[in-house]
């Protein structure tokens, strides 16, 4: 049988582990599957301005009163980051030529999937991005939709006419969230399929390939924490209760830069892990880890609230208050491994029908 050439389009120049991370794992999938596979090299205008160590640089020297904290701690760090995550998308990426605009997407796949990851959420994008609604010129090429995901404030910014008219560009649409594939069959009339993100499908052994022990195993709670700025120094009172209790050290995953291969060493080595990231409960899934979730309430912990849902473990997401009550963890991994490969099964008939 022929090999396709399957071009992938999506956040893989984000410094961000879920971005690069699950773009690697729908790479390494679809090469599984018998494909030829590209990441297409698309320079998103917003991404590359907010990743780039110059942005901050601008922003410091406008207040003096940043900059010895920028000297000593911020500027070194991201410019860390920022080195790890291109040797990282150089190592493990299969790229093309580089490119800034939608007339230079090259038309030479049998199928270019757009996604996983928030592509259709706008403030990922600062605004509507029609790349990633496959606007642009497809003559040769199929337009596939895998795990596309978002929140439903940006399409309902989009609106519903113009979300028909991306639909359209789609020959088959597949959707990460319950909700969001919901909400785009009740406005839009599309009835999309519902897959795991990518990251899902490959197990722990393959993902301890690329794994970078940084973090030997030992006593350590492992903290990646978002969207919670203002109650920040509560957070961290609750942790440290549980530290004391648990007799644990405690890790900040931002306290250092890391590489992705780095985040998956501390995540694997850890003891026990609390967290606001939909990509580090996922690899505390994978890697069976004793782990906390915390609700943010505000429409970006669906994202992980669903798949805990899914996986009969929806009492590992917690709301902040339940934090300083926690005891240790106990999770059942052999159920969980089972509802999983149901769900893994789905998800990989949808890409080799591609």
């Amino acid at each position: 049988m022929e090999r396709k050439k399957v071009g992938i389009l999506t956040f893989h120049r984000a410094d961000n582990f879920g971005a690069a991370l699950q773009c690697y794992a729908l790479q390494e999938v679809l090469k599984s599957l018998g494909n030829d596979v590209e990441i297409i090299n698309y320079k998103q205008p917003y991404i590359e301005k907010i990743y780039n160590p110059i942005t901050t640089l601008c922003k410091v020297l406008k207040k003096p009163h940043w900059w010895m904290g920028y000297l000593y701690r911020v500027g070194p760090n991201e410019l860390k980051r920022y080195i790890k995550f291109k040797s990282f998308r150089r190592r493990y990426f299969n790229t093309g030529t580089a490119f800034n605009d939608n007339k230079n997407i090259p038309d030479k796949y049998h199928t270019i999937i757009i996604g996983s990851d928030q592509v259709w959420a706008l403030r990922c994008t600062n605004g509507i991005d029609e790349i990633f609604f496959g606007e642009f010129p497809h003559n040769n090429s199929k337009v596939v939709g895998y795990g596309i995901s978002g929140n439903i404030l940006s399409l309902e910014e989009i609106g519903n006419e113009r979300l028909k008219t991306y639909c359209r560009n789609f020959d088959k649409i597949s959707f990460r969230e319950e909700g969001f594939k919901g909400y785009i069959k009740e406005n839009i009339g599309v009835e999309g399929d519902l897959v795991l993100d990518p990251t899902l499908l490959l197990d722990k052994n393959k993902w301890g390939k690329i794994t970078n022990n940084v973090g030997h195993p030992g006593n350590y709670i492992l903290t990646y924490i978002l969207q919670y700025g203002e109650n920040w120094s509560r957070i961290n009172e609750y942790i440290s209760h549980f530290a004391k209790k648990t007799d644990c050290k405690v890790i900040n995953i931002f306290d250092v830069a890391h590489s992705p291969t780095e985040f998956l060493g501390w995540v694997k080595n850890a003891k026990y892990i609390i967290t606001t990231s939909f990509h580090a409960t996922i690899f505390s899934i994978i890697f069976e880890k004793q782990f906390y979730a915390i609700k943010t309430n505000n429409g970006y912990d669906a994202r992980y609230t669903n798949l805990l849902t899914k996986l009969n473990i929806a009492d590992r997401a917690i709301e902040l208050e339940d934090l300083i009550n926690i005891k240790t963890i106990t999770t059942d991994y052999n159920s969980i491994k089972e509802r999983l490969d149901e769900l893994k099964k789905k998800s990989l008939n949808y890409l080799e029908r591609i």
